[in-house]
């Protein structure tokens, strides 16, 4: 939940986001890069692109290892942020505007916190665990498929088709988009094993 409701970047990575959607409608020819609907595609094998999150976080580790220096805080805007704040540093801002300008045209929507941010990563692993989750009521559900298509990981939905009542994907970071667009109240925010496993209506 840190990521969607205390993350000082939070409100300019979503306006990228939306940005970004705005630019793209003008280049209908533009290529949208997205993760595939669950983490094994294909035969059951591993799809890489669904880890690149985690290997930054690997990366970033081992490079703050060793050079003994937090590797990514040089251009963390939650760290530039939470800095101008108290400090009111204004010249620390203009990375944190260089990375919002650079979301805003990436061919990759909201490239920093999906792949890159390394505390991103950590709470994606952390989330996997977490007792809150987005949870499912099936005999409200009518698939009307509004909350896959409000959700910047749509793929985390995945597992509703099979079984679970209940949003276990650490990606999933209870910003309440898909309970927003839920017309028949059919999602909510509870305890994660508050409902009994059920299906989707087909």
């Amino acid at each position: 939940a840190f990521c969607a409701w205390v993350c000082p970047y939070h409100l300019l990575n979503e306006l990228s986001g939306h940005l970004n959607k705005k630019l793209k409608s003008f280049k209908p020819n533009s290529h949208t890069f997205s993760l595939p609907s669950s983490p094994r595609g294909s035969l059951g094998k591993l799809n890489w692109r669904y880890f690149i999150r985690y290997a930054f976080f690997v990366l970033l580790i081992l490079l703050s290892a060793k050079f003994g220096i937090i590797a990514f805080d040089p251009i963390n805007p939650v760290a530039i942020l939470s800095r101008a704040m108290i400090y009111f540093l204004g010249l620390h801002l203009l990375i944190v505007l260089l990375l919002f300008t650079g979301e805003c045209f990436f061919p990759i929507e909201k490239v920093l916190c999906r792949f890159v941010c390394p505390m991103g990563g950590l709470y994606a692993l952390m989330g996997t665990t977490a007792p809150i989750k987005v949870t499912l009521d099936p005999a409200k559900c009518t698939n009307c498929i509004k909350g896959t298509r409000a959700c910047r990981s749509p793929y985390i939905f995945n597992e509703l088709y099979h079984g679970s009542s209940t949003i276990t994907s650490g990606d999933c970071s209870l910003c309440g988009k898909c309970i927003d667009v839920c017309n028949d109240s059919a999602l909510k925010i509870g305890l994660r094993f508050e409902h009994k496993k059920n299906r989707l209506p087909s």
